[in-house]
């Protein structure tokens, strides 16, 4: 079995914060919770010099996220955007599972199934600086409220691993995003 990371699909929520100082340009603050994570495959375990199983990790980080972007917007009816901006966030909590595999004949040494939940645990930062940036759309509903959609990226600047110097781990997350907005004020 090859080692190899990968995506999960993760999910967001939270709210928004507009200030618009031109007829383009906007300055964007959320408030979101984000569940995001990874999975590892193929770890291997040996006994005296034979392969006996392996695992898959699934790490299940949940982070309060706090970007500050600065966002263009360009159209008539429906409303193309571009932002790009620092991104504050704070981990809320975790949680590690993992899957063990026997290879087919060897003694199974290996349990069924290890979940570990941890709340701000010592093996990972409690915090993650990054960089935000994407694209969208919005279309009226009416005056006051749109619908939107929108790619976003987000990437970790700080390793979230402090204990681990030979290697930085750092987070990496795209979200599709669907929006409601109704604006409390005029514009």
């Amino acid at each position: 079995m090859k080692e190899y990371t990968s995506s999960l699909l993760i999910r967001t929520a939270g709210v928004q914060f507009q200030y618009q100082f031109s007829s383009q340009w906007w300055l964007n603050s959320e408030l979101c919770y984000a569940l995001t994570g990874t999975q590892i495959n193929g770890i291997k375990y040996y006994s005296d010099q034979t392969f006996i199983g392996s695992s898959r990790v699934r790490i299940h980080l949940n982070y309060l996220n706090i970007p500050i972007l600065l966002r263009y917007e360009f159209g008539k009816s429906q409303r193309f955007f571009i932002y790009a901006g620092p991104s504050f966030s704070f981990l809320m909590g975790m949680k590690n599972k993992v899957l063990y595999h026997a290879e087919p004949g060897s003694k199974n040494v290996f349990p069924d199934a290890i979940q570990v939940n941890h709340f701000y645990p010592a093996e990972y930062k409690n915090y993650n600086l990054g960089v935000t940036f994407g694209a969208g759309v919005q279309f009226p509903v009416c005056e006051k409220a749109h619908l939107s959609l929108e790619l976003r990226s987000t990437a970790g600047l700080t390793s979230i691993n402090p204990n681990n110097n030979s290697e930085k781990s750092r987070t990496e997350s795209t979200y599709l995003l669907f929006g409601y907005q109704y604006r409390l004020a005029r514009n």
